[in-house]
């Protein structure tokens, strides 16, 4: 190959290395907005208690882990707990929801949040992500998982607050 091939293909593959890092950061920038977005609006709706909106930001586990926490607070009062019930009430936003949601935000602040702490994108894997939350007044941050279930990106909140 002549002097002028190789300086054609050097450039050409430069322009497409340059090409792809491109397409690679796009997405990257997609996907954190996606992420942020779809975690910003989770606190979002708990600051206005639509709960059954939270409920359906939530991943399969962190619904799974709330179920039977209330269903081991009813039996423990009650002797008896229908799963399917209380999975409904959470659908629905209303009944044993509206008083576990009730219950949890008298402790968490969503504004704590929304309005006094900072965010970035930790990583993002195929499946799952992790937002750095730092409070301006907390001398470390909180990991908030996000994982992507069916297409969509779902707030870990009791994978990442639950001690369990």
């Amino acid at each position: 190959m002549r002097k002028s091939s190789w300086l054609i293909f050097y450039l050409l593959f430069i322009g497409s290395l340059i090409g792809v890092n491109s397409w690679a950061l796009s997405q990257f920038e997609r996907e954190s907005s996606l992420i942020l977005n779809r975690a910003d609006t989770f606190f979002r709706m708990m600051k206005s208690k639509d709960y059954r909106g939270i409920w359906q930001l939530l991943t399969e586990q962190s619904k799974s882990i709330i179920i039977k926490d209330v269903c081991k607070f009813i039996k423990k009062s009650s002797g008896k707990c229908d799963v399917n019930i209380v999975r409904s009430s959470f659908k629905k936003g209303k009944g044993l929801a509206r008083d576990y949601w009730d219950a949890y935000l008298r402790y968490f602040n969503p504004d704590i949040i929304l309005n006094q702490s900072s965010w970035n994108i930790k990583y993002i894997h195929a499946d799952d992500a992790k937002i750095t939350i730092k409070y301006k007044k907390a001398p470390n941050p909180v990991f908030l998982l996000m994982k992507k279930e069916n297409g969509s990106w779902k707030v870990g909140l009791a994978e990442t607050f639950f001690n369990h």
